[in-house]
């Protein structure tokens, strides 16, 4: 009879890359709590001194804050895209601003998780499996349709676990604020939404059928309802997104990463998630900046032109303005 064995529940690996001016202490304590080995702390400097990604250990996770936009920038975000696509670890990213726009356009978003703000929840459910890029999205899938359902659920379980360990800690509501990042109500869209009204995807309609200017105003009148009720009452960022993309593409306008995040009404966090999961879905399509590497700017597919053109000229057909 064999002798018995003790078996070991692997444990993920992490590899934390920090600033001079900032070590923080409470992510690592943080790593830690969720089961997680730090294999490695790497300052941006060290990093951008070795020429060789094999000379950094392999990890699970690699937890990363972007320094400010510099010239050094580039540098280190092409450094991590190599990691990445090397040794396929995940990422946690923490960038703001033109940073962010910077770390969108040069890492590759499904490996990535994209934080602007302290937020341990959601970095906990990350390190703990428990939130994954795969899963919320079909990444490489064309017949098998996002589930913008789990994504919605993923986010409610979020806020509530934030919503429960402020209530622990007796935290006032400004604070328990800060803490919610996600909204509590999302209504996806019903499966067939996207698919063209009264005609073939091809037979795209002229977008200068619809007035941009009646784009805004619904923008506008869906803003004005926070100020009598719960922004997160009606948080629907799926839509605010595809709104504003919208309405930019009949203006002519280009729509970064970092401003569509603010057009979505929802934390940036929140919103990154949901940007990366209708791209990967084919909602979406990054356009790289012709001028500036660092940038790229987030437009409508041709399918979701065609489908809100159809949507917007039934509507105002109709006489009537949706919200």
């Amino acid at each position: 009879m064999p002798n018995d064995v003790d078996y070991e529940t692997r444990r993920p690996t992490c590899l934390v890359l920090t600033v001079p001016e900032n070590t923080d202490l409470a992510l690592f304590a943080l790593v830690k709590q969720c089961g997680c080995t730090l294999v490695a702390e790497i300052s941006i400097d060290a990093a951008l001194e070795s020429a060789e990604i094999g000379a950094f250990p392999a990890a699970d996770y690699l937890l990363a804050p972007i320094p400010s936009v510099s010239e050094r920038t580039a540098d280190v975000l092409s450094k991590i895209a190599a990691y990445l696509n090397e040794y396929g670890t995940e990422a946690l990213i923490w960038a703001e601003g033109d940073q962010l726009d910077a770390a969108f356009a040069i890492l590759p978003p499904g490996r990535c998780h994209f934080f602007t703000g302290r937020d341990d929840f959601a970095v906990a459910q990350v390190l703990s499996g428990m939130l994954k890029p795969a899963a919320i999205n079909a990444v490489g899938e064309t017949d098998k349709a996002t589930d913008y359902g789990a994504l919605s659920r993923i986010s409610d379980e979020l806020a509530g676990f934030a919503r429960t360990l402020a209530r622990i800690a007796d935290q006032d509501e400004a604070v328990a604020e800060q803490l919610h990042d996600m909204p509590v109500s999302f209504r996806p869209a019903p499966a067939d939404f996207f698919a063209p009204i009264g005609f073939a995807a091809s037979e795209k309609p002229a977008t200068q059928a619809v007035d941009a200017a009646y784009v805004r105003a619904l923008i506008k009148a869906r803003r004005r309802r926070d100020s009598y009720f719960s922004a997160q009452l009606f948080a629907d960022p799926g839509w605010d997104i595809l709104l504003d993309l919208f309405a930019a593409k009949l203006e002519a306008k280009k729509v970064s990463v970092s401003s569509l995040c603010i057009a979505a009404a929802v934390p940036a966090t929140t919103a990154l998630r949901w940007i990366t999961a209708m791209t990967e879905d084919g909602l979406l399509v990054r356009e790289q900046d012709p001028n500036d590497a660092r940038r790229v700017f987030i437009g409508l597919s041709d399918d979701s032109e065609a489908s809100l053109t159809a949507y917007f000229i039934d509507q105002q057909a109709g006489g009537s303005m949706p919200i």
